[in-house]
């Protein structure tokens, strides 16, 4: 048994984990990342997700593709204009219960109309076509609405609003995700230079995007303590720079220190 493997056991797993991703990354083209704040996970559990990516390999290339209208067996659907305010709802309910019978979930980031979402699914979805491969136990086909119809305005928004909440946390590093990986310098030697945060207020004033990324002005408030008795006090207009990627933050103009 795998939880029952010695320290010499254990060792000789991990060898053969990293042979096998070694593989799959020449063969399938698949990327592992190594954070390394992140704790490496046990070799056994390692073990059995890296036998799930092979047989997912396996299925995708002999599943069938097809569409998700064949999928769910030719359903006979009203037109999303026939259906009446009073009945959308529910008909929609209907429509997302029998894709989740045929392993098929759809969903929104951001909160899209009942009737919209309706149109999406027998006019755009429908037509969908991907490898079916409800042959793996539990396996779900998942399809997000933004990845057809992406909603630039409240990603960027989305971007600058976390970037807030998280970047003046200090027992926290998520704000790393959010940052593009070009230069990062600025932003740890910002954080370091103080011990602690108080956030008071952040309200974005306008934004402009382009091929190129996102220029988002903002207004903001916080506190930033050098030690107990020294605290700088930022308030006023910054400016928040994107690249196209994920509108992840490049740069950031804050307001003087008062």
């Amino acid at each position: 048994m795998k939880n029952q493997l010695n320290d010499e056991e254990r060792e000789k797993l991990r060898l053969e984990n990293e042979i096998r991703k070694i593989k799959l990354s020449l063969e399938k083209g698949a990327t592992f990342m190594d954070d390394p704040d992140t704790p490496a996970l046990p070799p056994e559990i390692e073990n059995d997700f890296l036998n799930y990516i092979e047989q997912f390999e396996t299925m995708n290339e002999n599943s069938p593709k097809l569409s998700v209208y064949d999928k769910l067996g030719r359903p006979y659907f009203q037109s999303f204009k026939e259906i009446s305010d009073d009945q959308i709802e529910n008909e929609l309910h209907k429509l997302c219960d029998l894709m989740a019978q045929n392993g098929i979930a759809i969903d929104a980031i951001y909160d899209v109309d009942d009737r919209e979402m309706y149109r999406f699914i027998t006019e755009d979805l429908f037509e969908e076509e991907f490898y079916d491969m409800t042959q793996i136990v539990g396996m779900v086909t998942h399809f997000i609405y933004e990845e057809f119809y992406p909603n630039v305005d409240e990603d960027i928004k989305k971007s600058a609003e976390e970037f807030y909440s998280s970047f003046f946390d200090k027992s926290k590093d998520y704000y790393k995700y959010q940052i593009s990986s070009r230069d990062n310098t600025w932003f740890e030697d910002f954080r370091n230079a103080y011990t602690d945060f108080k956030t008071k207020s952040f309200e974005i004033l306008d934004y402009s995007y382009n091929d190129e990324g996102a220029t988002l002005h903002f207004d903001i408030e916080f506190l930033a303590f050098l030690d107990e008795r020294q605290t700088h006090h930022f308030k006023g207009k910054g400016i928040m720079y994107m690249d196209n990627n994920y509108w992840s933050i490049t740069k950031v103009d804050f307001p003087k220190a008062k």
